[in-house]
């Protein structure tokens, strides 16, 4: 009960409350009279745990080339936050779904964020990659304090900001600037790092004079 009362409180609980949902089983299936009844719906209550362990362990080919392509990325993600690293406060802005792991491992603080704390970021940050307005995305990044700017693949950048904010996506964002075009970027946006051992993160320093 307590942990079905912390579930229904915040729903990160539920992880915990499946687990003991799980455990109890057995002792719930007591109450059948034959016991291979109990058995018989316990393994049936199995089965959709098998299936996905078969799907994990077993990946097909657009499975198993998703896997390569997110592992590949991850490495990527590391080497763009090793040039992150400093004794210096320098808040960034990423797309919001690398932006936990680069605040982990660079050690600086990121605008975006993967609880509900962090929704306003998101959607800022989402607003920041699809917008074409210089000055808008300049008055994004004063908002945020943000020093350090993270681009990535546009299409797939562009693809979720629109989804999150129901917008389509415009020509010239800042999303495709500065993944396809760095050198084209606004004058407040500094091209920092760019390599070609790392084709998928490029870093931007913001320079605005307040």
């Amino acid at each position: 009960m307590i942990v079905k009362g912390l579930t229904l409180w915040q729903i990160r609980w539920g992880y915990f409350f499946g687990l003991v949902f799980v455990m109890s089983l057995p002792f719930q299936f007591a109450v059948f009279r034959k016991p291979w009844i109990g058995w018989c719906v316990f393994v049936v209550c199995l089965w959709p745990i098998l299936k996905e362990w078969d799907e994990n362990l077993f990946p097909d080919d657009e499975q198993r080339a998703q896997l390569h392509e997110q592992w590949v990325d991850e490495i990527l993600l590391r080497d763009a936050a090793e040039h992150l690293k400093s004794t210096e406060q320098l808040p960034l802005l990423a797309p919001w779904w690398f932006a936990p792991a680069l605040a982990y491992w660079s050690g600086q603080p990121a605008v975006a964020g993967s609880s509900h704390e962090g929704m306003a970021g998101i959607v800022d940050t989402a607003r920041f990659y699809l917008t074409n307005n210089a000055g808008y995305a300049r008055n994004i990044l004063l908002a945020h304090g943000v020093k350090r700017v993270i681009a990535y693949d546009s299409s797939r950048v562009l693809q979720t900001s629109s989804i999150l904010l129901g917008q389509e996506a415009v020509e010239h964002s800042m999303a495709e600037i500065l993944y396809e075009q760095p050198h084209s970027a606004p004058d407040f946006l500094e091209l920092e790092y760019a390599h070609q051992s790392n084709p998928a993160f490029k870093i931007f320093k913001v320079i605005i004079k307040q």
